[in-house]
Parts: structure tokens; C-alpha cells; sequence
């Protein structure tokens, strides 16, 4: 059984540069190294992504689909890659900041 890691889906893979428009809009690139670091890390790690887009399944499906429009492999997507809702207790990039 793998250790689980949580990733945050905004700022850390996805670039997250232009303002929030909804859950489904997602127009900026991965972050340049984030895909590298996230398929070495599926091979050590249960990941499961989160982000506040995840709180209707048509959020969920646009970052699966932003992943593969970036090219993330299948191999890397079918993994126990899983996409989730927000962690209860979240320490994330903007709350860090603030």
C-alpha cells in the first residue's frame, strides 16, 4: 500500500495567472516542471488532486481534461490519480501568503 499525497490543483500544477472565471475555465499552462514532478511521483505516492473547482463533477472533468490537453500521459491520469474536493483542514499557497 503507497503513502497518499494531496496536491493542490491551482498554483501548483495549473499556472492559475489569469483571475478566477468558474470552475470549468482553466486557460493557463501547467506549471513548467509539474508534470515531470507529478508522473515520478504517481510511481511513490496514492495522489490525489484538489482544488475548489472540484465542488460539481463538471469541475472534476475540466481538470482531467485540461491534463490531457496538456499533454499529461494516460499512463500518469490512470494511475490512483484521483481528483477530489477541498481538504477540511487546507494549507494551501494563498493561505501560506497571507
Amino acid at each position: 500500500m503507497l503513502r497518499s499525497i494531496c496536491v493542490d490543483f491551482d498554483r501548483v500544477l495549473h499556472s492559475y495567472t489569469t483571475p478566477w472565471a468558474g470552475t470549468t475555465v482553466i486557460p493557463d499552462p501547467p506549471n513548467k516542471g509539474a508534470f515531470q514532478w507529478l508522473t515520478e511521483v504517481v510511481q511513490h505516492y496514492d495522489v490525489h488532486i484538489f482544488s475548489a473547482r472540484c465542488q460539481d463533477a463538471h469541475g472534476v472533468s475540466a481538470i482531467v481534461m485540461w491534463m490531457r490537453k496538456h499533454g499529461l500521459t494516460e499512463e500518469v491520469i490512470a494511475t490512483d490519480l484521483e481528483v477530489i474536493g477541498r481538504l477540511p483542514e487546507q494549507l494551501d499557497g494563498r493561505y501560506l501568503r497571507n
